[in-house]
């Protein structure tokens, strides 16, 4: 969503997250995947593509 009226307007963004959620053990979770970025830059939009990866492990 866009929002013009609401602060910060200079880093309002776009997400969207394709990817996996794989448990390795009972204490480890693997996510995995492809996040694409739109953000709104002055009448124009910036893409960002990233692949990240995430280890969550329970203390």
């Amino acid at each position: 969503m866009i929002l013009k009226n609401v602060y910060p307007y200079n880093f309002n963004q776009n997400w969207t997250f394709f990817g996996f959620k794989k448990r390795l053990s009972t204490k480890a979770v693997l996510i995995s995947g492809f996040q694409r970025n739109s953000i709104f830059r002055g009448g124009d939009y910036l893409h960002k593509n990233i692949w990240s990866s995430i280890l969550f492990y329970k203390i």
